[in-house]
């Protein structure tokens, strides 16, 4: 798609920089999944740091920036942002950040599924690959240029939408709903009514109104993944939602977009994790525990059941409480609050 269609479907879109415009736009991605011919959106100072983190990725000469008009104005006084104006093809303004980026996602998903049939069973136009030793239940819906691998198993009331892959020896419960364009890797495990590749809670409040955020970044699960009964799995806006190899997710547990799950994470019964959160290899949430969103887990870090994580925690930290704080303070504040609480005149 061309700068110029773009800009007709949203009039807040101005040029601030285009000397070395690419002519075809192909989609909208992130910073941690760079793509040539794609767009950036940006419009905070934290995520401007991270991008002057990464100013040296080659892949930047063949991208475009959208970048929010009010923040143009405080970069201006940035000198790294001359350089990064001359690293990515081409700048664009908004008068609207959060309006365009509701309009343009919208025609980017449109133009993801404009030749994509989501109820025709792939079967019947011969566009799904289905290995020979895959086992299908009754029941089961296969969407177009689906492939299943070797030894897959598909149980009674499964819809697997188009473009999804099941790897070999991979096993779905029944009543199991996979979106389009998901990923299940090898030999992962998927329990009864659980959900994968939903549009994620993303929507934009302009004039009374709430706005979606149009997705279709998708969803990848790596391989020997477990997950329990009725949970959810967010697809990513624009990039995927990531599940690292050999996490195991309990029953009733939400992950929101853009989640990345490193290896080996385990997240216990109702467990909540919002939006753009990013958990780190063998990390440990326990039943009940919940993370606000866009918050950095590092590596081993375990959290108590019932915690609520509203900032950044450091590898190997253990934590606890609401709002989350190192174990052995939290159990403290218990402590003290039941001592004066039992204390004479106090009961």
């Amino acid at each position: 798609m061309k700068i110029k269609e773009l800009m007709a479907c949203d009039d807040g879109i101005f040029i601030h920089s285009d000397e070395n415009s690419f002519d075809e736009v192909r989609g909208i991605t992130t910073l941690e999944f760079s793509k040539p011919g794609h767009l950036l959106f940006i419009n905070s100072s934290k995520y401007w740091k991270k991008l002057e983190q990464n100013l040296k990725n080659p892949l930047f000469s063949e991208m475009g920036l959208i970048v929010d008009e009010k923040l143009i104005k405080k970069l201006e006084q940035d000198p790294i942002w001359e350089d990064a104006k001359k690293r990515f093809s081409t700048i664009l303004g908004t008068s609207h950040f959060e309006k365009s980026m509701c309009l343009l996602s919208k025609v980017f998903f449109d133009e993801t599924f404009k030749n994509v049939d989501l109820v025709v069973d792939g079967r019947e136009d011969d566009s799904a690959q289905i290995d020979a030793s895959a086992k299908l239940a009754a029941n089961v819906f296969i969407g177009q240029n689906v492939v299943l691998g070797k030894n897959v198993t598909i149980m009674n009331g499964v819809s697997i939408m188009a473009g999804s892959k099941v790897g070999d020896d991979t096993v779905i419960f029944p009543s199991v709903t996979v979106y389009p364009g998901v990923v299940i890797r090898k030999r992962c495990r998927i329990h009864s009514s659980t959900t994968l590749g939903t549009d994620g809670f993303g929507y934009n409040f302009i004039e009374g109104v709430h706005h979606k955020l149009w997705h279709f970044g998708g969803l990848i699960i790596d391989d020997d993944v477990e997950i329990g009964a009725n949970s959810a799995i967010d697809g990513g806006t624009f990039s995927p939602t990531m599940i690292g190899a050999g996490s195991k997710i309990d029953n009733h547990v939400q992950i929101g977009h853009n989640c990345i799950l490193g290896r080996g994470v385990i997240l216990c019964g109702q467990v909540g994790i919002s939006g753009s959160c990013t958990i780190d290899d063998y990390a440990l949430f326990a039943g009940k525990a919940g993370m606000g969103q866009g918050i950095n887990i590092g590596k081993g870090v375990q959290v108590a059941g019932g915690a609520l994580v509203s900032q950044d925690w450091a590898a190997g930290s253990v934590i606890a409480g609401h709002p989350a704080r190192p174990l052995k303070e939290w159990l403290k504040g218990i402590a003290h609050v039941r001592k004066n609480s039992l204390k004479t005149g106090n009961q």
